[in-house]
């Protein structure tokens, strides 16, 4: 859907006040409601992003914008903030049954063996390459 044409000519409007003459000759001997479908039509989107617009407009540049340089300031705006959804409750049960796994790893400590996997490795060696299993017996402090 191309920009509504009263957004344009409103456009149009401040960038005449701000440019005056130049911004204006730019199109001399061209039909003006042709040049402002055309800028209608390159803004095509932003209706929905109006701040983008209000964005561009406050920061122009030294010489009157064609109509691609003023979409390139509108997509330099910063995008909007997206609503945060709130954050999960935990389920207690659940985290319950996650902290016992932890603590049965380490009975006497309540924390998990950070060489889990190398025991692991070293109980059940079958189908290990002689690297990983070096690795798990250096992991545990064994001679490899």
């Amino acid at each position: 859907m191309s920009l509504p044409v009263l957004w344009v000519e409103k456009i149009f409007k401040k960038l005449t006040l701000n440019y005056g003459v130049e911004f204006l000759n730019r199109y001399k001997g061209q039909e003006m409601s042709d040049i402002k479908t055309d800028w209608s039509d390159e803004l095509q989107g932003f209706e929905r992003f109006p701040e983008a617009i209000a964005f561009a407009l406050q920061n122009l540049p030294d010489k009157p914008p064609t109509a691609q340089i003023f979409k390139a300031l509108c997509r330099q705006a910063p995008s909007r903030e997206a609503p945060a959804l709130p954050l999960p409750k935990a389920n207690p049960e659940i985290a319950a049954k996650v902290i016992d796994g932890l603590k049965a790893s380490n009975p006497t400590t309540g924390r998990m063996d950070p060489r889990a996997w190398a025991k692991a490795i070293l109980a059940n060696p079958k189908g290990r390459t002689p690297t990983v299993i070096k690795m798990a017996k250096s992991a545990v402090g064994e001679a490899a």
